[in-house]
């Protein structure tokens, strides 16, 4: 429910991430504080074992917090935290983020002063100071996606391709307009979602926030990249006790679902059979792989085949949700 006295609701999901999450709420909370926003904090728990809630409610009692009983999707977990909110606008926060001093107030005031702006996203910086290249000025095109399947952006000429499209400019200093903001730090105008809608919880933990983003192009909204906000992003905290042979698959599967959706037939074709070939020889790989004398190395590689051939069946027979 949308108040017009609450300025900003920050959206949190957490998983299994006390230490990072305690650090990441004490910052909104000096955010909060400092800039004199009106405003409130929640944190989505999915499920977590490490003492995250008890850590919440005993350290942040002001905090909304929700607990759920199972592992949801990004998506999911995140719809549950903007039906709770209450701001004008809507930050979609990862928990291995800090907020640097004046980051809220500078996206909240450029918001307020540019009402076509729909989404907005600051900086992103590394632990140690230097510029995280998280940001793509343009959304995913079919070309850049089949050379990720090949593994071709990662050589001259594919790389040239990718690195124009993740173009920001690390000396840039003024806002900019861009096609999309990743969904570590997304600030959303809450009216605008009224008409965008949320995230589309088909997605399982990639793409949504691309798909969002496009949502917003395709209803008139424009999205800004705002490099005077900084925030400090660890990065894939929580992917990192997945392991590749889950996340790799959630990416396939999102940017299926992303073309099926917003890019028509021919070119989800396309994608999808080329997905199917790609799946096929990176099946054939770790799957050779899988025969190597290590035990912990074998374990890891027939993970990821068997990661590949759930998501080469549903490629083939497109048994995705819709």
């Amino acid at each position: 429910m949308l108040d017009s006295s609450s300025d900003v609701s920050i959206c949190i999901l957490n998983w299994n991430q006390k230490s990072l999450l305690k650090d990441c709420l004490a910052s909104c909370r000096a955010e909060l504080e400092r800039s004199k926003l009106g405003g409130q904090v929640i944190v989505v728990d999915n499920a977590s074992t490490d003492g995250s809630p008890e850590m919440v409610s005993e350290l942040f009692p002001e905090v909304n917090l929700i607990c759920n009983k199972e592992n949801a999707s990004f998506s999911s977990a995140n719809n549950q935290g903007i039906r709770l909110s209450t701001g004008r606008y809507i930050l979609i926060l990862n928990n291995d983020t800090v907020l640097l001093p004046g980051c809220l107030e500078i996206m909240v005031a450029f918001m307020d002063s540019h009402p076509r702006v729909g989404v907005a996203g600051p900086k992103l910086l590394n632990p140690d100071g230097s510029i995280q290249h998280g940001y793509y000025r343009t959304l995913p095109t079919l070309a850049e996606l089949l050379l990720g399947l090949f593994w071709l952006d990662r050589f001259w000429p594919g790389r040239l391709l990718v690195e124009r499209a993740l173009g920001i400019d690390e000396s840039l200093e003024s806002a900019t307009p861009i096609e999309q903001i990743p969904g570590c730090s997304l600030l959303l105008r809450h009216q605008a979602l009224e008409s965008v809608g949320l995230f589309d919880e088909g997605f399982e933990y990639w793409y949504e926030d691309v798909e969002l983003c496009h949502r917003f192009l395709k209803c008139g909204w424009e999205i800004y990249y705002l490099p005077q906000a900084r925030i400090i992003h660890y990065g894939g905290a929580s992917f990192a006790k997945l392991g590749t042979s889950k996340t790799t698959p959630w990416r396939i599967s999102g940017q299926l679902r992303y073309f099926r959706k917003q890019k028509g037939f021919f070119q989800y074709a396309i994608l999808k059979g080329m997905a199917i070939v790609g799946l096929v020889a990176r099946l054939v790989a770790v799957g050779s792989l899988g025969l190597i004398p290590s035990i912990r190395d074998r374990r890891r590689w027939s993970g990821a085949a068997t990661a590949y051939w759930h998501l080469l069946s549903h490629a083939i027979w497109d048994r995705r949700r819709q």
